[in-house]
């Protein structure tokens, strides 16, 4: 069962890991997208287009720490400029430049 290891994300080092999850909460939205890693410079590539994306409504008035009344619909195909007004929010947060190098490290 794909469970029974335990020690799998603790033991991956962070060079190997193959997506990396960026999450954006607003009032209303919660948006998480799954960017390439980029193990070299340890951050997501915002260039790309994400491998997924998962968007859930949190409507006035729903408790904000019961994420699980309102986390199980993945609304993000129906509301496309949504996401892309958080993606925008995500990537001026986290992103940095193609080609802009880690400290230290030569520019690719």
């Amino acid at each position: 069962a794909p469970w029974d290891d335990l020690t799998s994300c603790t033991r991956t080092r962070k060079e190997d890991f193959r997506a990396m999850g960026y999450s954006v909460r607003t009032d209303g939205w919660r948006l998480t997208a799954w960017l390439r890693w980029d193990g070299a410079r340890l951050v997501g590539d915002f260039s790309q287009p994400p491998v997924g994306v998962e968007l859930y409504a949190h409507p006035a008035g729903e408790a904000d720490s019961d994420f699980d009344a309102t986390e199980n619909v993945n609304v993000a195909d129906l509301h496309p400029a949504v996401v892309r007004r958080l993606m925008g929010l995500a990537e001026a947060h986290w992103g940095k430049g193609p080609g802009e190098p880690v400290e230290g490290q030569e520019p690719r």
